[in-house]
């Protein structure tokens, strides 16, 4: 003899709902921390930014650029500072380092410093951290503890990487 109860088709019919909604004015869950994000980052696409002001940076083309980019990852442990990257053209990546210490070095040939001086003032085109802002993206966005590319440390990569050393030290 069966001794089950008849099941109740009712209840089938009609799922239990999930788990209830907050009360409302109860706490809701912590919502995750939004990127570091300096005040020279747009929200939303990108804009340019005049060189010198907030940052300098250093102009490198195409497979070398992402040598040094890959380097600075490695020897920082993918805390290199904002590197931002164009996707056509000659592929250019822009390594932003503080303002004013892009003119503290003798960069080698081929390596275009923009800084606010007279003679290498730029602009540098800066994506927003999400979104679409292609062709702009970010190699390496910027940091609370990386805010800028080291510069000195960016001199001795590219130094190294490409064998060159300024007049000055081979006296």
């Amino acid at each position: 003899m069966n001794t089950e109860p008849p099941p109740n088709e009712e209840a089938a019919a009609y799922p239990s709902p999930g788990p209830a909604e907050p009360e409302f004015g109860a706490p809701s869950a912590p919502r995750p921390p939004l990127p570091y994000r300096p005040d020279w980052v747009p929200v939303s696409g990108h804009q340019l930014s005049r060189t010198g002001v907030q940052f300098d940076a250093v102009r490198i083309a195409g497979l070398r650029a992402e040598e040094v980019a890959d380097e600075l990852a490695d020897e920082t442990d993918d805390a290199a500072g904002p590197i931002i990257r164009e996707a056509v053209g000659s592929r250019w990546m822009y390594f932003l380092c503080p303002p004013g210490r892009a003119t503290d070095y003798r960069w080698p040939p081929g390596i275009m410093r923009l800084s606010g001086t007279s003679t290498s003032v730029g602009y540098v085109g800066v994506p927003a951290l999400q979104g679409d802002t292609w062709p702009l993206s970010w190699y390496s966005p910027p940091t609370e503890q990386a805010p800028f590319v080291d510069p000195a440390l960016l001199y001795a990569t590219l130094c190294r990487l490409v064998g060159w050393r300024p007049l000055t030290e081979l006296a």
